[in-house]
């Protein structure tokens, strides 16, 4: 068996100093160079990337992708809607405690007690 000659060509690229060193310790577990194991891990993942387009895969994953940012996009659109909700249920607890306070003296004790009693209770749910 002859091994082919391939043609190499140098790259560099800049990747997280943790991710560095890792490669470097999993190389010498390896007995090999940290350059020919990041190498190695190049070439399969291009192989097995180039492999999963021509049977349509990658097209799958960015599909997969592209459902998943509209998921994010609808939880922050669940966000706005519940702080939205929030803010109108802190205006009807502020307006109820305005009009308590501003009718007070227009009703009896029992009267200013309990509608007090409802604007707590609303405070307690919210």
């Amino acid at each position: 068996m002859t091994k082919e000659k391939v043609q190499k060509q140098s790259l560099t690229v800049w990747v997280p100093k943790n991710v560095v060193d890792t490669a470097g310790e999993l190389a010498e577990l390896a007995q090999i160079t940290r350059t020919k194991l990041l190498s190695n891990i190049i070439e399969l993942n291009v192989n097995s990337l180039n492999n999963a387009r021509k049977v349509g895969f990658i097209h799958f994953i960015v599909v997969l992708r592209d459902i998943g940012d509209k998921l994010k996009n609808l939880q922050i659109d669940q966000k706005e809607i519940d702080a939205q909700e929030n803010i109108e249920n802190l205006q009807d607890i502020v307006d109820s405690l305005v009009k308590f306070l501003m009718s007070k003296t227009q009703k009896s004790d029992e009267e200013n007690e309990n509608e007090l009693k409802g604007i707590i209770e609303k405070i307690k749910n919210y």
